[in-house]
């Protein structure tokens, strides 16, 4: 593998960005473990490593959703030529 995959480079705006979208992410997880959890309580709809594979799973939404709109999922650090789809 190449040497310029070895550390990826963000820029200060970026990393605001990037840690806002973790801190959504982290605050989405404990809302979804923490329904995860009073609903299994009432009644036991799913395995337990399902539920929290899910509530994983929804907590990546956000992070994805900030981190794309805001462009902050690129290394500064990198060509963007021929990583576009066309």
């Amino acid at each position: 593998m190449s040497d310029k995959y070895k550390e990826a480079k963000y820029d200060e705006r970026q990393t605001v960005v990037r840690g806002r979208a973790f801190k959504y992410a982290y605050g989405t997880l404990l809302v979804a473990l923490l329904l995860y959890a009073v609903t299994e309580g009432l009644w036991s709809w799913c395995e337990p490593v399902t539920g929290c594979v899910a509530a994983i799973a929804v907590s990546l939404i956000p992070y994805v959703w900030i981190s794309i709109m805001n462009e902050a999922y690129w290394w500064a650090n990198t060509s963007r030529l021929g990583q576009y789809v066309v």
